[in-house]
């Protein structure tokens, strides 16, 4: 069991490590696009929470 998880850990390693290799400024920019997006939902999420839910169904 445990020397399965290890395994997983490594496959998991070396398939980020290749993909960070190979597609270092893609992936940036990917895992850029989707932290600003969550970031951004999640702001508009406090916005209205805050102001209000009509608010978010006139937008």
């Amino acid at each position: 069991m445990c020397g399965l998880f290890y395994l997983f850990g490594w496959g998991f390693m070396l398939f980020i490590g290749t993909a960070f290799r190979f597609h270092s400024l893609s992936l940036r920019f990917g895992l850029s696009k989707m932290f600003l997006m969550m970031l951004r939902s999640f702001a508009e999420g406090q916005f209205f929470s805050v102001h209000g839910h009509h608010l978010g169904r006139v937008l």
